[in-house]
């Protein structure tokens, strides 16, 4: 990796995590922890969070209710009564420049995931799609059709300059968000280095916050 900032935020997380092997993978890790252990720490757990060798998509997390759920067990659990639901997708790249390929390789993969029955999925994502069914049979308890959250990170300046290329990804975009009835609001976030970097910091505050509560 050869941004200096992330390197140094990649190195600290390790250590603090005993993480070794690929850089890319614990990058991935690193990454799932800035956008999800936040938002739902108590549920959030980190072995749990990478779906392998996919395709297209290096992480999917499926939250009811605010609480991350790992399983269609938990899935039942949590439609019991009224829910709110979102979607959270994760593509990471170590590399500074932003690949039109993986971009869409990554939007079409989620496409295929909503659009699509299982017989058409990766067989990283038929758990995950697995609960999205049984999610979907519950529509009569929805608050709000679920949120679909995309997010993409790498290295670079976190911003779509070639029009072409914003062409492309607003051509898919579109295509999932006129799935019929699958999303009351579908959010893609293309995150760089100075994001990515604001959002570990703010893990870092979270955790201080925590320490001074308890200590008090």
């Amino acid at each position: 990796m050869e941004n200096i900032i992330l390197k140094s935020m990649l190195t600290e997380f390790s250590k603090k995590n005993s993480f070794t092997g690929e850089e890319s993978l614990i990058f991935e890790k690193l990454a799932n922890y800035c956008l999800l252990a936040n938002d739902y720490y108590d549920s959030y757990n980190i072995e749990n969070m990478c779906i392998g060798d996919c395709i297209g998509i290096d992480t999917v997390a499926i939250s009811i209710n605010g609480v991350l759920i790992y399983s269609e067990k938990e899935a039942i659990k949590y439609c019991n009564g009224q829910f709110d639901c979102k979607f959270i997708f994760i593509q990471t790249k170590t590399s500074s420049k932003l690949d039109l390929g993986d971009y869409l390789k990554f939007l079409n993969t989620i496409f295929i995931f909503f659009k699509y029955d299982i017989e058409k999925q990766p067989d990283e994502l038929k758990k995950a799609f697995k609960i999205k069914s049984y999610i979907y049979e519950k529509t009569t308890k929805f608050r709000l059709h679920p949120v679909l959250e995309i997010n993409y990170v790498y290295t670079g300046s976190g911003n779509i300059e070639d029009k072409n290329f914003k062409n492309q990804v607003d051509s898919i975009l579109n295509g999932i968000k006129n799935i019929p009835y699958a999303f009351s609001d579908v959010n893609n976030i293309l995150i760089g280095d100075l994001e990515l970097s604001a959002k570990y910091k703010e893990t870092l505050n979270r955790t201080k916050k925590l320490y001074f509560f308890i200590g008090t």
